[in-house]
């Protein structure tokens, strides 16, 4: 499992994960962030659903690729085009298709942060969203953050949202990466 935290500040988006992935009893240390930069939007996931199973399904559709932008206001293409190719590949522990999918992700743009769900619902986060098994305790920190220290730089605050995680959650771990994307469209 894992810690991801997506949080918007006045200049863009900031992404913070922990390193480790942990699978039934074991866990092992990631090298990379969970997420990855493509064209105006960065892509986080969280679960089964890994960085390159999203890419792939992105580079091989041609609707998706045929977009003038490939933005975000693309949200329902990219979204149509990962279920059809979780149900295509049939992407799943032993069990067919998309009702087996066991992932999250979070799609960011440098005003919007949206959550799409394992189901594939598409939800836009007003300020912030944490995804993972320390989800939950990353909420708690960035709710009290946001009303004791509201002027905290947003970096300040995700890498803290993780650090809490990490210490209080088992299948959280590792090291903090954090990054700021100020360029995004």
């Amino acid at each position: 499992m894992t810690c991801l935290v997506a949080y918007k500040d006045a200049d863009g988006v900031v992404l913070g994960t922990d390193s480790q992935a942990t699978s039934g009893d074991s866990a092992v240390m990631v090298a990379s962030p969970k997420w990855v930069k493509y064209d105006n939007f960065v892509i986080a996931a969280c679960g089964v659903a890994a960085i390159e199973t999203m890419l792939d399904a992105l580079r091989y559709e041609p609707e998706f690729n045929q977009l003038p932008s490939r933005t975000l206001k693309d949200i329902y293409v990219i979204v149509k085009t990962l279920r059809a190719y979780m149900k295509e590949e049939q992407y799943a522990s032993g069990e067919a298709g998309i009702l087996a999918f066991q992932g999250e992700w979070i799609l960011a743009t440098k005003n919007k942060i949206y959550w799409i769900c394992s189901a594939f619902g598409v939800y836009e986060c007003p300020k912030f969203h944490c995804l993972g098994s320390g989800a939950d305790i990353a909420y708690g920190a960035m709710d009290t953050l946001n009303s004791l220290l509201p002027d905290m730089e947003g970096r300040e605050k995700v890498k803290r949202c993780i650090e809490t995680a990490i210490k209080r959650s088992v299948s959280c771990g590792g090291n903090v990466v954090v990054k700021a994307y100020k360029e995004l469209k």
